[in-house]
């Protein structure tokens, strides 16, 4: 039984902790100077009233420019609880044939995506807790591998970029050791960008996420976009949460006017990298068209799946996919696209729906 003292002391925490993070972003600047900003006690009002709906402190709030006059809260999803609960039931998350489990291994990932004749980085080794193996899970000794040079290192459940290490030579992979007998990983050659798609930083591959649906019933379609790039902050990596840059993709390919740094990082909004200099505007990604069919393509192979973020980069032979999410996040694609609560809703209404009527036949 649960201590009722306990359970009070953990929900005074809660509180005085949303308390505090309500005041730092109330105390944020805003992301839209040219704007007229609510007043601080507006923007209080909307901060309470999200946390009474949702459980949760918008800590998006002045990314999605609802700090400004005219903005409607009531527009955008939830980021921590009904999102992702849905989500992650209409996904079958825990259930039996979910595609969950291969979308978060990326050594499964590899091997069935590439036997569906899926373009995927090309993975040459497997470790298991310090013990290596080729792709077919055959023993090999790590000294196979002396002359093997940059390519990356990856945790195989990994998530937001992180333990990935890009390994120059055997002297780099030896340096990991210790990580090696810790977890299980995957060596995966580096792929080289278009010079096109490199345009907009060079540092990195410049990944496009294509979130995709599939009601239903129904065959895959695009639900949101937008291109993430790296930078001299986030060195080999392109994430968001590491320092990256998003911006939003219109119908027709071209980027939009602004890209943002995440609510947490410094940065606000800018209409160009910060690096190479490219401006967003005036930047079409190559081989669009192909690039959002191969989202499409990789969705129907995953087809037990109700929707996933696929992170896609363009080669000089066409574009990649480099993995999926099951567990993509709500908050970017509504930075970068649009408010998406209605389109969502409108969505999980019809997946139960559908259910009810299938459980009734």
């Amino acid at each position: 039984m649960v201590n009722p003292l306990k359970r009070i002391n953990k929900i005074r925490k809660k509180y005085v902790k949303d308390m505090k993070l309500i005041e730092e972003v109330l105390d944020a600047p805003t992301y839209y100077p040219e704007k007229e900003r609510k007043s601080r006690e507006e923007r209080r009002k909307d901060l309470l009233d999200w946390r009474k709906e949702h459980l949760e402190v918008n800590e998006y709030y002045n990314i999605y420019g609802l700090d400004i006059k005219g903005s409607d809260p009531s527009l955008y999803n939830d980021y921590w609880i009904a999102f992702r609960a849905d989500r992650d039931r209409m996904n079958r998350s825990g259930e039996h044939g979910s595609a969950i489990g291969v979308m978060e291994d990326k050594f499964m990932f590899y091997r069935i995506g590439t036997a569906m004749g899926l373009p995927i980085p090309k993975v040459f080794a497997y470790v298991n807790r310090g013990v290596f193996f080729d792709v077919n899970m055959e023993r090999i000794e790590m000294e196979s591998l002396q002359n093997r040079k940059d390519y990356f290192l990856k945790d195989a459940y990994g998530m937001k970029g992180k333990s990935v290490w890009h390994i120059k030579d055997y002297d780099d992979l030896l340096a990991r050791t210790a990580e090696l007998n810790e977890s299980d990983y995957i060596l995966q050659e580096r792929i080289v960008a278009s010079p096109e798609a490199a345009r907009l930083y060079s540092g990195c591959i410049n990944t496009i996420r294509i979130i995709t649906v599939r009601p239903i019933g129904e065959e895959p379609r695009i639900f949101a976009k937008f291109q993430r790039m790296g930078s001299e902050k986030t060195g080999r990596v392109d994430n968001w949460s590491s320092g990256g840059v998003a911006v939003g993709i219109k119908d027709d390919g071209y980027l939009k006017n602004t890209g943002f740094y995440k609510y947490d990082t410094p940065g606000g909004c800018t209409d160009r990298h910060p690096d190479s200099g490219t401006v967003f505007s005036s930047y079409r990604i190559p081989m669009y068209e192909e690039v959002l069919e191969l989202a499409i393509r990789a969705h129907k192979c995953f087809s037990s799946l109700f929707s996933c973020g696929w992170d896609i980069a363009v080669t000089e032979d066409g574009p990649v996919l480099v993995e999926g999410n099951d567990n993509w996040a709500g908050g970017s694609p509504q930075v970068c696209d649009r408010p998406l609560r209605k389109e969502w809703d409108a969505l999980v209404r019809e997946y139960d729906q559908r259910c009810t009527e299938h459980q009734n036949t």
